[in-house]
């Protein structure tokens, strides 16, 4: 009688790891082989000058290794005037992409120099390179003046603790006296 019941049970056993087997055959889960792993990349396409007032095409090339990105999450343009970045504006590129590519069009209107960055979130990444636009024959003081304006808003509250702390420090020996790793 155990021994039947030791069967039975057996068996029992062996039908539900076959049942589990098929089962993982058929859910959705997906392999970690079949992962794209790569970094996302964005490639942006726009003109390096424009003149004032000249409407442009834009456009993002999102790709991740060797496929073309079409199921980007947002793909957000800031765009902004060389020293105001506080007054950038925002433009959603429509979803999903095609063959990779999302693009707007932009009207500068300023002659100044433009920064284009296309926030770009797809498959877990976020990624946002910056391109420059020249829109007329700016003045390149006005501009060096506004690009150095700009570098120091950004690097406000980058500062570290203990900063150049270790300049006109005489108290390091910078003899070979004591050192047995060295080669005289």
């Amino acid at each position: 009688m155990k021994k039947m019941m030791f069967l039975g049970a057996s068996a029992l056993i062996f039908a539900a790891c076959s049942n589990n087997e098929e089962t993982n055959e058929t859910s959705s889960a997906v392999n970690v082989d079949d992962v794209n792993t790569e970094e996302l990349e964005v490639e942006i396409e726009a003109p390096e000058a424009v003149d004032q007032g000249e409407e442009a095409e834009i456009r993002a090339l999102v790709t991740q290794g060797d496929e073309l990105v079409d199921d980007a999450s947002e793909v957000k343009w800031e765009i902004w005037q060389v020293g105001a970045k506080d007054e950038s504006e925002m433009i959603e590129s429509e979803l999903p992409g095609e063959e990779g590519w999302y693009d707007i069009t932009y009207t500068f209107e300023e002659e100044t120099v433009y920064h284009v960055q296309p926030h770009t979130t797809a498959r877990g990444m976020h990624v946002m390179p910056v391109h420059d636009v020249t829109v007329g024959e700016p003045d390149p003081e006005e501009i060096e003046a506004a690009e150095e304006a700009e570098h120091a808003d950004t690097m406000e509250g980058h500062e570290h603790e203990n900063n150049h702390e270790h300049e006109n420090n005489d108290n390091h020996d910078h003899n070979d006296e004591g050192h047995d790793d060295h080669n005289h």
